[in-house]
């Protein structure tokens, strides 16, 4: 068999729904967020959880759009001692607790992991069941602060639409930052090389605002026998048919 890797366009790793504060204080501060973001392993984690089908990153945007940094999956190094410090500088010595949602059944690997290192730096965590089939729906309510999940990353524009505005679906609290909302806006009215640096000026603001502690740019793997071509195509979690060709 031939057997065929590349990135689809998801992004999966610990995203903070409740950067506010709202129902976990300690998320509102920066300094606890970007304590998340030292605590992962992400090049253990995309080895061990994924069987090395991903690419550690730190950032929503994956590779393939206009808002990715290379330099920016650099900025939170594995390093649970400066995690630590971070969080006792932000008032959280002992750490703190938060509910999760139980994905186990779903993500078991990827779950541990986020939970073992995240305890690691004194930040607990308690899996709340949820009803089978009832993850999203649960994530959607806004009852968990944060969570294990993945997401589709396709085109810049596309994952300021789905998590970064107020009313975008996955930015589950309806945070708003007023330096995002004034680049989002300025994106919205630009173009071509204009537009592609407002996307990476967004993708390094929320890097460094630590919005979100993403692990990996999963890949996904197809295999085919040797008389069948397959092609993947830009942003598509599945070949469509049309991407199969005999390969002779």
């Amino acid at each position: 068999l031939n057997v065929l890797t590349y990135q689809p366009g998801d992004v999966a790793g610990l995203y903070i729904w409740d950067r506010e504060g709202k129902i976990s204080p300690p998320l509102a501060k920066l300094k606890v967020r970007q304590a998340i973001n030292h605590a992962f392993d992400r090049t253990a984690i995309v080895k061990s959880a994924y069987r090395g089908l991903g690419l550690p990153t730190t950032q929503i945007f994956n590779p393939a759009g206009a808002a990715y940094g290379k330099a920016l999956d650099t900025v939170y190094a594995y390093d649970p001692a400066k995690a630590k410090s971070l969080l006792r500088e932000a008032g959280y010595p002992n750490g703190f607790s938060v509910d999760i949602p139980d994905l186990g059944t779903v993500f078991p690997e990827q779950q541990a992991a986020m939970v073992q290192q995240l305890a690691d730096i004194g930040i607990r965590t308690k899996a709340v069941a949820v009803p089978p089939g009832q993850a999203v729906n649960q994530l959607l309510t806004g009852k968990f602060a944060l969570s294990y999940f993945s997401l589709a990353s396709f085109r810049s524009w596309d994952t300021i639409r789905l998590q970064v505005m107020k009313d975008s679906l996955w930015n589950l609290f309806r945070y708003e930052d007023p330096k995002v909302t004034a680049l989002v806006k300025k994106a919205q009215f630009a173009t071509g090389a204009e537009q592609d640096a407002v996307f990476k000026e967004i993708g390094a603001y929320l890097v460094d605002q630590a919005w979100n502690a993403p692990f990996a740019v999963v890949e996904s793997a197809y295999a085919t026998t040797k008389g069948v071509k397959v092609v993947p195509q830009t942003f598509t979690s599945v070949p469509g048919i049309y991407n199969f060709t005999p390969a002779g």
